[in-house]
């Protein structure tokens, strides 16, 4: 969207706005003060307007108000619920993003790790770049458009970019290129491998087969975007949800809620070190938000910690 003199552009076309409707919006802006009242008139205990205020100075009252939906009727909060738990709920998911994104980070580092080594041994250093290697030919020509785009917008950012386009002109081997490859590139990737590469990789390095690791890292490149932009998990249902064994189904988890990616989770995590320690950081923030937080919007079951472990 661009502007210009009272004019709005949308995809290049022009939509011409008077000032006076750009300010006739059915809900004007609110001061910190007059959110307090409003939430007061909609019956959300404010036990502490100080506090109140340092919150809304720096969490909107828009982002705020997604985690009062299940404290709420309508616009009425339930009797007794206070601003303060509103907030706990808030850094519960805030510190929930911040764990499940070091998590996200090792899967993703690893299955980099394991694609270049197949590709690179199986096809050479710049065998990725041939399209006969892939299953779609026209959408493994697309992929390698959009990686020249990112090449393009990093190569100022990155020194090792800079050294393969100076010495080598501009030829990145697939160990290179993979680390260029953001989670959502590197997902559409795997999944154009013909099946026998990905039968090598899935079954090789993490003992399931392709289709569920082709579902899982789609799933994960959405739970990633919402984590990486600060968007809300809890109370929160997924469109795309993973691909489940019937094992896993007989489990009777919500497959359309968080737990199911966490879920998940355990079977990329290879190292067992590391998937306790993430298990146990996550028992620790559920612990230290338990009064206010209903688990049960999340997806997990009573039984959650066990089943992570088992």
């Amino acid at each position: 969207m661009r502007t210009r003199a009272g004019h709005l552009y949308f995809g290049g076309e022009a939509m011409s706005c008077s000032l006076r409707s750009l300010n006739s919006f059915p809900k004007p802006p609110l001061t910190i003060e007059e959110q307090i009242e409003l939430l007061r008139q909609r019956k959300l205990i404010i036990e502490n307007e100080e506090f109140a205020k340092e919150v809304l100075n720096s969490v909107s009252y828009y982002r705020l108000s997604g985690y009062t939906l299940s404290l709420r009727a309508g616009n009425l909060f339930h009797e007794g619920v206070t601003f303060r738990s509103v907030y706990q709920i808030y850094e519960f998911d805030r510190k929930l993003r911040h764990l499940l994104l070091g998590v996200i980070e090792v899967v993703e580092i690893a299955l980099r790790t394991q694609i270049a080594n197949h590709m690179a041994l199986k096809y050479g250093a710049l065998g990725y770049l041939n399209s006969s290697y892939f299953r779609d030919p026209l959408f493994h020509q697309e992929f390698l458009l959009e990686l020249q785009k990112q090449i393009k917008n990093t190569k100022n950012k990155e020194l090792f970019i800079r050294h393969y386009i100076e010495k080598y002109n501009g030829k990145f081997p697939i160990w290179a290129a993979v680390e260029i490859f953001s989670l959502g590139m590197l997902s559409k990737f795997f999944k154009n491998l013909k099946i026998e590469d990905q039968k090598a990789i899935s079954r090789g390095y993490y003992d399931f087969p392709p289709q569920y690791l082709v579902s899982w890292i789609h799933a994960l490149v959405t739970l990633r975007n919402i984590c990486a932009h600060y968007g809300r998990l809890y109370n929160r249902t997924f469109t795309i949800t993973p691909k489940l064994s019937k094992e896993i189904k007989k489990l009777g988890f919500l497959d359309d809620r968080l737990f199911t990616y966490i879920f998940i989770l355990k079977y990329l995590i290879r190292s067992r070190k590391k998937w306790i320690s993430f298990s146990t950081n996550l028992q620790a923030i559920i612990a230290e938000y338990k009064d206010e937080v209903d688990i049960s919007l999340v997806g997990f079951p009573c039984n959650w910690y066990e089943i992570l472990l088992s």
